[in-house]
């Protein structure tokens, strides 16, 4: 498992791909449900959503905000056309 931090490059990198799937990431990442709720209020774009979400579990996680540990995640939600894509980043 790839054990380098996520980074803000990355995070722009991915985020529009993750689009509208930025909820379910947000769950997957244990991101509580009400905080990835109101993101929706937050910010009307879901690029803009699946970018926060991002942000809040690197401030949640520090060190643990790994490349791996995202990818991980977006496989169980589905998505590991994105995770390939991070993951040869």
């Amino acid at each position: 498992m790839r054990k380098e931090l996520l980074t803000e490059d990355l995070i722009l990198n991915i985020k529009d791909d993750v689009g509208s799937d930025w909820y379910d990431l947000g769950i997957a990442l244990g991101i509580e449900a009400t905080k990835v709720r109101n993101l929706g209020h937050d910010h009307p774009k879901v690029r803009d959503r699946a970018h926060r979400v991002l942000e809040i579990w690197i401030e949640k996680n520090g060190t643990e905000a790994t490349v791996g540990r995202l990818a991980c995640a977006l496989i169980r939600i589905g998505h590991k056309r994105i995770a390939d894509k991070l993951l040869g980043m």
